[in-house]
């Protein structure tokens, strides 16, 4: 299986981005609001604070924190 990929860790997306077209998923955006945001500082407090706030304002919130943080407004 390891010899499929001859790279350890590959930080490219080229290969997830293949997938998700062959799925279809680039076909129409996932969220009509999203937020995406990396390599700062307080990440997981700013994560709170924002989900706090939006689902205080009722939009359905989705977030995933690893390698990015998204919000998503969907109603």
């Amino acid at each position: 299986m390891e010899t499929l990929h001859p790279v350890g860790i590959d930080l490219g997306l080229e290969r997830v981005s293949e997938v998700a077209k062959r799925m279809g998923l680039l076909a129409s955006p996932i969220a009509p609001v999203s937020l995406r945001w990396q390599g700062l500082n307080g990440k997981g407090s700013t994560l709170a604070m924002i989900d706090s706030v939006a689902r205080a304002h009722d939009w359905r919130v989705g977030t995933y924190t690893s390698p990015f943080i998204t919000l998503q407004r969907t109603r």
